[in-house]
């Protein structure tokens, strides 16, 4: 097909996609070697991002805050706390953004939020954000209480290949809103972590 001039019309289409590993590339499997940080850094070239790395505190001589970025999520799997987390990170020394990928967001403004970050904390969920964030920077995974090790492979691993720093942060059932809803009594123990 790749030689033929003639446009062609179908009613539908099925394509299929090749997946490596969740949210990532496999470079040993991928045309010319590409990979999950090959795609960061085109990500950014589309978006004009002028970030490539998150600010190094040793060599911070202007004195400019590292900036968290606070994934606040409005129904479920979201913090309840926000303006605590944001006090404590505030007196941390970080600069604090707060936002959420909304559908209504335009997705370069938010990439550019996003990369304009040194650090980016969320709860469990969507990962989108990551692709627009510094090489180097740090991704904050808040686990909801009861999920699996799948929350790591699902963003954690990507993370790492993006060349990001990952942190997990698992909650405990006596600070999930599920022991709220459910009651103290109930015995629930956990979820499937990609089901949203």
């Amino acid at each position: 097909m790749d030689k033929d001039n003639l446009i062609r019309c179908y009613p539908h289409v099925i394509v299929g996609i090749l997946s490596h590993k969740e949210f990532s590339i496999d470079p040993a499997r991928a045309p010319n070697g590409y990979s999950i940080v090959d795609f960061t850094k085109f990500m950014r070239l589309t978006y004009s991002l002028e970030r490539d790395n998150p600010i190094k505190l040793s060599q911070n001589l202007s004195g400019k805050k590292p900036r968290l970025l606070i994934i606040a999520r409005g129904l479920s799997r979201r913090f309840t706390n926000v303006p605590e987390i944001v006090g404590s990170a505030e007196r941390l020394g970080f600069e604090v953004v707060v936002a959420d990928a909304k559908f209504d967001v335009q997705l370069g403004e938010f990439a550019r939020i996003v990369n304009s970050c040194d650090v980016l904390m969320g709860v469990h969920g969507r990962a989108n954000e990551l692709r627009f964030l510094p090489t180097n920077a740090v991704m904050i995974q808040v686990v909801p209480y009861g999920s699996s090790s799948t929350c790591e492979d699902g963003f954690g691993d990507p993370a790492i290949d993006m060349k990001l720093k990952y942190l997990e942060y698992s909650i405990s059932a006596e600070e999930s809103t599920l022991m709220d809803m459910l009651g103290r009594s109930s015995n629930y123990k956990g979820s499937n972590c990609n089901s949203q």
